[in-house]
């Protein structure tokens, strides 16, 4: 992934340039700004994937910034000593916020979720919805849901969502009713391929017509419409908010 650095300060450039070619081989730094105005030429000149923004700058700040380049394609990384603009960056849509001084595990984690998103996007890219496919013997809408007497059928819009059990399931249903199915989490995921669910946590797989509201505290988590909060996992949360921009559009 190639990167730029835009910080007004040389040792806030300097140090982040640093610490990513010291700790993250994924990350090609092929430019370093002290403004917006540099900043542009750099993203013009070479399209990188990845900008490492600060927020306090001259002549044009970190946020003002942010959304004016929202069409370039580069995904933003905010790096910040002041915490208190993570939330407006991240509704402006920065990919992440760092804050300074950066940690190690802090910055590997990110550029991780960073992977993690441009191996998805090229996915989506290539296949913009994913495909409504046969379960069994079922049409695509309904699924058999074994137990230890026998099987129940149910459609997918009366399944809100899928909680993995160890090796087993338990399937929440919008009546109230909860499944136990012997079968793992990953295989429903693998099994029910419509736009419909979404898998934001290695243990929860949603029905996103369910979700209510998506709240940005913490690393994320969503309350559904009878009010259960669910964790969106780190690596999650990038393909988890562009899947559900596309829903919205």
């Amino acid at each position: 992934m190639k990167a730029i650095i835009v910080d007004d300060e040389l040792h806030g450039r300097e140090n982040l340039r640093i610490l990513i070619e010291k700790n993250c081989k994924e990350i090609e730094i092929v430019g370093l700004a002290s403004n917006a105005f540099e900043a542009n030429k750099l993203i013009e000149l070479h399209h990188p994937d990845v900008v490492f923004l600060d927020v306090v700058m001259g002549l044009i700040d970190g946020i003002t910034y942010l959304k004016s380049i929202k069409e370039k394609k580069a995904q933003v990384v905010i790096v910040s000593a002041h915490r208190e603009y993570a939330l407006e960056a991240m509704e402006n849509g920065a990919f992440g916020y760092l804050l300074k001084p950066v940690m190690t595990k802090t910055l590997q984690e990110q550029v991780e979720a960073l992977k993690v998103f441009f191996a998805s996007s090229k996915n989506i890219k290539e296949e913009p919805k994913p495909r409504v496919e046969e379960v069994g013997n079922l049409s695509a809408n309904r699924i058999a849901i074994t137990h230890s007497n026998g099987y129940v059928i149910v459609g997918l819009n009366e399944i809100v969502r899928f909680e993995a059990q160890g090796n087993y399931t338990k399937i929440h249903l919008a009546n109230g009713t909860e499944l136990l199915s012997s079968k793992t989490l990953k295989k429903f995921n693998d099994q029910i391929r419509t736009d419909e669910f979404f898998r934001i946590h290695k243990t929860h797989f949603v029905n996103v017509s369910c979700i209510k509201e998506v709240k940005n505290e913490g690393n994320g988590y969503v309350v559904l419409k009878d009010g259960t909060e669910l964790p969106i996992a780190v690596l999650k949360r990038p393909l988890f908010n562009k899947f559900m921009k596309q829903k919205r559009t």
